[in-house]
């Protein structure tokens, strides 16, 4: 989760003016020894004017960030009485410097509670003073210095409550809680993605120049079922840490599904029609495949029927039969599926698959090994996108914005239920929570 900068930086823009100054004041007296005549003390007084500039951001580190602001401030300072007008002693001109620099560091309390450590400071770069007249001054540094210190406090208060307390747990709150979403990842298919919270866990904090970023580890059930859980808000356990190194990565297994009619679909276009020939025994031996059924057999393996017609040396007619190709189906790559060590079973005789077996092991075999194999690319890239968009939905929770990133998927299982191929795709995403700047911001 995310804290923006933003608040903060306008509590302090709000707490440190642009400008102010003061008029004409009273300063102490100004006494010389002039020897033989005596000490002599005349009245000083002054005014001045403070502006600062833009504030200027800069992280310290990965903990904290410093606020810069250059202060600058001009005004004029002299003797008081009707004498000092007429030796122009009355209104010298002076201006100085300085810079003002608020370092912010986050903590987090017990209660999952943030709040921001305000150090403020400011030195002088050129010091506000003037020389009247020879080894006479009027220094106004401490007047301005008050006035630096009495709004410093100030600015770390504004700082301070620009975050609240009970707006930001609500957010943790509504994050920690068991949810449901329901989701189609292939038609006709609706499931629920069910989160079912285990931990929390609060890994330190990141601050760069646009936010105080939190790291917090949720522990999650996250399954795709045909049932939706009951939603409900669970309270925050107590708070824990872990390293900051882990990662903010969501694993979520999804199924998909594919009917065999559809495999068998796709197999009967590249395989039927096609004819192989080759020499056995001194004589041409050819082969046509005709039709090709898929069937799922025990132990999660599938059956490939495969009609043929196929023309034999010694016989007039056409010699029909059927052979079965037997496998265990595999996942490929991220999104494909293929028949993993495939034998054949035949339906005919000895004599006739003596012949045959040279077309089979060789052409037929290779040309199957093509044909027998599903991409599930187009499902993959659907459940990528529901998922993600069901992650970051702004409707669940208009407080947060989700930021669903890296996202991947790949096939870890390939079964068969039913009339079903069933794979088992893995998704993972990088999830990061940030409340909206209005949400963590007391009302005033």
């Amino acid at each position: 989760m995310a804290i923006p900068l933003a608040q903060s930086i306008q509590a302090a823009n709000t707490a440190l003016p642009r400008s102010y100054g003061q008029d004409w004041t009273n300063g102490e007296d100004a006494c010389v020894d002039l020897g033989l005549l005596g000490k002599h003390c005349v009245g000083t007084k002054y005014r001045y004017n403070v502006s600062r500039g833009d504030i200027a951001i800069t992280a310290v580190g990965t903990n904290a960030v410093k606020l810069s602001v250059h202060v600058s401030l001009n005004g004029q300072g002299g003797f008081r009485g009707d004498l000092s007008k007429w030796i122009k002693a009355d209104a010298k001109n002076f201006d100085a410097a300085a810079n003002v620099e608020i370092v912010l560091t986050p903590t987090m309390g017990s209660d999952w509670c943030p709040s921001i450590g305000v150090a403020p400071s400011y030195n002088w770069t050129k010091n506000p003073r003037v020389e009247i007249v020879s080894k006479v001054n009027v220094d106004v540094s401490g007047q301005v210095n008050k006035v630096l210190d009495s709004k410093l406090p100030q600015i770390a208060q504004a700082v301070q409550q620009s975050i609240n307390c009970a707006q930001f747990k609500s957010q943790l709150a509504a994050v920690y809680g068991n949810k449901t979403f329901p989701i189609e990842i292939t038609p006709g298919q609706k499931m629920y993605l069910n989160v079912e919270p285990l931990d929390f866990a609060f890994s330190g904090f990141n601050v760069d120049t646009q936010a105080i970023r939190l790291a917090a580890m949720l522990t999650a059930k996250v399954e795709l079922s045909g049932k939706p859980t009951t939603p409900s808000v669970l309270p925050l356990p107590s708070l824990k840490t872990i390293g900051v190194e882990a990662p903010p990565r969501t694993s979520i297994a999804v199924p998909l599904r594919a009917p065999f009619a559809l495999l068998q679909t796709e197999a009967q276009k590249l395989a039927s029609g096609k004819t192989f020939k080759a020499n056995a025994a001194g004589s041409e031996v050819m082969a046509t495949l005709k039709n090709v059924e898929i069937y799922p057999t025990s132990g999660g393996k599938v059956a490939v029927g495969i009609d043929f017609d196929a023309k034999l040396p010694g016989k007039l007619l056409d010699t029909k039969g059927i052979v079965f190709v037997v496998g265990t189906l595999v996942a490929e790559g991220p999104t494909g599926v293929r028949l993993k060590d495939p034998t054949f079973t035949r339906i005919l005789d000895n004599d006739a698959w003596n012949l045959l077996s040279v077309l089979f092991e060789s052409q037929i075999r290779g040309e199957l090994d093509k044909s027998l194999r599903y991409s599930f690319a187009g499902d993959v890239t659907k459940a990528k996108k529901a998922l993600a968009d069901k992650l970051a939905e702004p409707t669940r929770n208009p407080q947060i914005k989700a930021k669903v990133t890296d996202v991947d998927i790949a096939l870890v299982r390939v079964g068969v239920s039913g009339t079903d191929l069933v794979a088992e795709g893995l998704f993972g995403a990088n999830v990061v929570l940030e409340p909206s700047v209005a949400a963590l911001v007391a009302e005033r």
